[in-house]
């Protein structure tokens, strides 16, 4: 007999802290178009995960690679904010140069 584990969270949580990370998306693509999708990656004519969703919606499925996720660190991302602290609806804290433009 599996043992169940209960435990509690609290009703509310005030404070959310979201990190920007980089994580690799795969798609699998049918094998009907898999040539013609290749010779758009290669042209140039599909350049994100978007672009192949959008254009071949019907003949693929995508998902997230959770365990190749990796911090992205600020000189990594133009010094634009990597960390965002939220207390309920206000934002206390971004570690970005990005902050010190909207404030100015």
């Amino acid at each position: 007999m599996a043992t169940l584990f209960l435990f509690t969270l609290p009703k509310y949580l005030q404070m959310k802290v979201d990190f920007k990370e980089t994580v690799w998306y795969r798609i699998e693509v049918a094998d009907e178009v898999k040539d013609e999708v290749l010779e758009k990656i290669k042209s140039g004519d599909i350049e994100t995960s978007f672009n192949l969703l959008n254009d071949y919606n019907e003949y693929c499925m995508g998902e997230f690679l959770i365990d190749t996720s990796e911090s992205l660190r600020l000189e990594n991302n133009k010094n634009m904010t990597t960390i965002d602290v939220w207390d309920g609806n206000d934002n206390v804290f971004q570690n970005g140069k990005d902050v010190e433009d909207l404030a100015s």
